[in-house]
């Protein structure tokens, strides 16, 4: 089964400490990126796909992929490659919303 997926998300103050750490302002300091400034508060529209794969002997689900666009939003509301770029640079998520860092051979 595929299905289209449409998510609206919206970039508080936690989720951007969550996923773009070095962007927001630590407890500490109030000293965050000014793209924290642009993105804080903004309603990000996404657009993905799921796939999900039924095994009928075991009446389960044995597979779920998802993909999602970030980029897209994202450049829309920060105007500039370059700038997106820095932003995904150190973030905790991809531009196509996947854990940085992490590979299937880290899961349990």
């Amino acid at each position: 089964m595929f299905a289209t997926t449409k998510v609206r998300l919206v970039l508080s103050a936690a989720t951007l400490q969550r996923t773009f750490p070095l962007l927001a302002p630590s407890e500490k300091q109030n000293d965050g990126s000014p793209f924290a400034t642009t993105l804080l508060g903004e309603q990000l529209v996404t657009h993905g796909s799921t796939q999900f794969r039924w095994c009928n002997s075991t009446k389960r689900v044995k597979l779920l992929q998802f993909s999602v666009d970030l980029l897209t939003p994202m450049l829309q509301l920060l105007g500039d490659l370059r700038i997106v770029s820095c932003v995904f640079d150190k973030s905790l998520i991809t531009s196509d919303c996947r854990l940085a860092g992490v590979s299937i051979s880290d899961l349990p």
